[in-house]
């Protein structure tokens, strides 16, 4: 599965020059990190490597991504700090 992820990120990168932005993003990430559907281009991509096509998000400037970032609430941040206290300890 790590393999899927990495030739999909390299693949996501090339395509910068191809769709003429400077990121590009999977839906499948645009969702878990909460940025809204609507707020970049969308286009339907094949990867070389892969049976099906994914919908990618295109950005201009990057820095916009920040902007349409979910914020994390505070339990999260507790629950993330917590995570790797443990992980340390074990």
């Amino acid at each position: 599965a790590l393999g899927d992820a990495v030739n999909v990120a390299a693949r996501l990168q090339d395509m910068t020059k191809t769709l003429d932005c400077k990121a590009v993003v999977s839906e499948e990430v645009c969702k878990p990190a909460g940025i809204p559907a609507d707020a970049l281009p969308r286009r339907q991509v094949e990867i070389r490597g892969r049976d099906q096509s994914i919908v990618v998000h295109m950005a201009s400037d990057p820095t916009v991504l920040s902007g349409l970032l979910e914020p994390l609430g505070q339990s999260a941040h507790e629950e993330a700090a917590h995570g790797r206290i443990e992980e340390f300890a074990s």
